[in-house]
């Protein structure tokens, strides 16, 4: 029981940690963008985040939509780049099934810009970056490929509340996967940041 009850404490963090880091990565993207503006006295700041970057927009809407065919969802409609007020792009769907599977569909759906990005990082670093060694224009593009990918990593607001309304879905599939498989997520961290979150916080908790 008390190994259930951990692995199910790691799968309520990891969710957390997902939406929490697209926040954050939001959050950034703001800040550089004011940044950029005072520096520059002008609209760059704008330009460089939403425009210049578009190759991060495109696999943002991608990772949306990847996710809700994954788990089930209808795609209604997709826009990889269209800009429009605040809105750089789209993905609308339509869950199906019961509750669990529309939960899973709307939570994964909403969140998968932030873990996708892993994804597209991966495959960069495998099969774009051998080619960028002792080629500099190569370099050039996966270095701003990289830079795409991060920068719209984030979660909006919306994402951000849909994703709070799949969480029971996401909850059980996360669960699920780690206890079969026996995985603890902070071995995924450490691999891919160099940290494990997960260790810091049971001894921030046990010292309260």
């Amino acid at each position: 029981m008390n190994e259930i009850i951990q692995y199910l404490i790691w799968s309520i963090e990891l969710i957390v940690f997902v939406m929490a880091a697209g926040y954050l990565i939001g959050v950034f993207d703001r800040m550089i963008e004011k940044a950029l503006m005072i520096i520059t006295g002008g609209p760059f700041g704008c330009l460089f985040i939403n425009y210049l970057t578009f190759p991060g927009v495109i696999l943002h809407e991608l990772s949306h939509a990847l996710l809700a065919f994954l788990t089930g969802a209808e795609i209604t409609h997709i826009r990889f780049f269209s800009p429009d007020g605040d809105s750089l792009g789209s993905v609308s769907i339509r869950p199906r099934g019961n509750f669990l599977t529309m939960s899973m569909q709307r939570g994964f759906s909403a969140m998968a810009p932030a873990f996708c990005s892993l994804l597209w990082l991966y495959f960069l670093k495998e099969f774009l970056y051998p080619y960028a060694l002792n080629r500099p224009m190569i370099m050039v593009l996966f270095v701003y490929l990289c830079i795409a990918v991060v920068l719209h990593a984030s979660l909006s607001d919306a994402d951000i509340r849909v994703g709070l309304k799949g969480f029971p879905g996401c909850l059980i599939i996360t669960f699920l996967v780690l206890y079969v498989g026996k995985i603890y997520p902070g071995n995924l961290c450490m691999k891919y940041f160099g940290m494990d979150p997960f260790t810091v916080i049971t001894e921030v908790i046990g010292r309260i």
